[in-house]
Order: structure tokens, then sequence, then C-alpha cells
């Protein structure tokens, strides 16, 4: 009798263990499932993330050069601005001094005049 409830016992553990692998299995299998889907997601929601801070650096790339061009073009205006007063500057200087020439050379010219008649004055005497 105990061998009979021993085989019994043994039969009925099987049985029990054999629904217990099948259910096991198809728990593991969506278990399995389900962690690939999260992956997947993970992936394209890492995907998209990716995409939208190349995105986002481009952008904020594109406004640097923009605005470094932008100051740029102002430092260049400026210093244009800058060497034409420098210029201007510089010819109203160069007209003075060639005004101040030309008066101290007519200035000695007539001193020079002046002394030729006097020396011509005595010669005749």
């Amino acid at each position: 009798m105990k061998k009979s409830f021993a085989a019994f016992a043994v039969g009925l553990s099987l049985v029990a263990l054999s629904a217990c692998s099948e259910q096991a299995k198809e728990e593991t299998s969506e278990a399995a499932g389900a962690v690939a889907g999260d992956v997947k997601d993970a992936a394209a929601t890492t995907g998209e993330a990716v995409g939208e801070a190349a995105e986002t650096g481009a952008a904020k790339v594109e406004g640097a050069a923009e605005q470094m061009g932008a100051k740029i073009d102002d430092a260049a205006a400026a210093a244009g601005e800058k060497a034409e007063e420098i210029t201007t500057s510089a010819g109203t200087k160069l007209d003075a001094a060639t005004g101040a020439a030309k008066s101290a050379t007519g200035e000695v010219l007539q001193k020079a005049g002046a002394a030729a008649d006097k020396a011509g004055e005595t010669l005749k005497q």
C-alpha cells in the first residue's frame, strides 16, 4: 500500500509539475515579450530624444553663427566709419599744413625779394 501511495503521489506530483512547468513557460514567454517590447519602446524613445537633441544643438549653432556674423558686420562697419574719420582728419591736417607751408614760403620769398631789392639799391650807389 505504501508503494502504491508513493507511486500515486509521485504521479500526481509529475502531473502538477508538468502543468506548473507549462504555466511557468507561458509566464516566462509573456515576461520575455513584455521586456522585449519595453526595450523596443526605450530604444525608440532614446532615438527620438537623440534626434531632438541634435536638432536643438544644430539650431543653437546656427543661431550663434548668425549672431557672430552680425557682430562681425557691426565691427566692420564701425572700423570703416573710424577709418573714414581718420582719413578726413588727416586730409584736413594735410590741407592746413600745405596752407601754412605756402604762406611761409610766400613770406620767405617776399623777404628775399625785399633783401634783393635792398642789395640792388646798395649796388647802384
